[in-house]
């Protein structure tokens, strides 16, 4: 789960809207509001950090590899 959309097994493609991170693939195409950070040191890869909730994975973090960029999630919002 990211924000409120909930995330099947498969591979997704996130990109940055203004604070927006923009989830496609699949059915799903949805938009959830995020925090840009910069960290002092690149990530080597991207990686998904999360917490499980209910038995459900909710993601929390993206961190994207060979940038010094985290997108912290926030709360969800559909797109128009």
């Amino acid at each position: 789960v990211a924000g409120s959309t909930e995330l099947k097994a498969g591979t997704y493609e996130v990109s940055l809207n203004g604070q927006n991170a923009v989830i496609r693939g699949g059915k799903v195409d949805s938009q959830t509001p995020v925090k840009v950070e910069t960290v002092d040191k690149k990530y080597d890869s991207t990686s998904v950090k999360y917490v499980v909730i209910d038995g459900k994975r909710q993601v929390r973090e993206i961190h994207l590899g060979g940038t010094k960029t985290k997108l912290v999630f926030v709360e969800a919002a559909p797109l128009p």
